[in-house]
């Protein structure tokens, strides 16, 4: 029974090292792609894609300019709006039921954004990207790292100075 044990710590221990490592070189795809996005369009502090979740939607919010329409509702102040909403639910996640209503609102939110993005970058293969970026949520990042060096298609300006 001993040797079972000892191989099911084994087992589970392998996949957490290869879960963590996985999960690094997201975060690391995405600030990078954040970073060099933010930069390429002269948005002040680029370097905010390098701080996990908050700063990355508040950079994300910038990027799309900073406006967003879902349904008839037209939400302004963008960046703002993903950085308060992204602290919200980290605080109150883990209230049963409120919680679960305000990710679900915020996961509604980061898409409508992250399809944005994509409508900015690569408008041909904006729907599909955000599709793969639900269903495969590792997706999403390699998305944005891979479109860093584009140049703004459609619906923003290539620079964005002081904004």
């Amino acid at each position: 029974m001993e040797g079972r044990l000892y191989d099911l710590v084994i087992f589970m221990a392998f996949f957490g090292v290869f879960f963590a490592i996985i999960a690094i070189v997201l975060y690391i795809l995405l600030a990078l792609g954040l970073y060099t996005l933010a930069k390429r369009r002269n948005i002040a502090n680029p370097w905010l894609a390098w701080i996990p979740f908050v700063g990355q939607v508040f950079l994300l919010g910038k990027l799309v300019g900073c406006e967003v329409n879902i349904g008839g509702w037209k939400i302004e102040k963008l960046d703002m709006v993903l950085l308060i909403g992204s602290i919200i639910v980290l605080v109150l996640s883990q209230v049963p039921v409120l919680g679960i209503i305000l990710s679900v609102i915020f996961a509604i939110l980061y898409f409508f954004t992250l399809y944005k993005l994509f409508s900015i970058y690569k408008p041909e293969q904006a729907v599909l990207w955000l599709v793969l970026s639900i269903i495969l949520s590792f997706m999403g990042p390699i998305f944005i790292f891979v479109m860093r060096n584009e140049d703004p298609k459609i619906g923003a300006s290539p620079t964005a100075v002081g904004t």
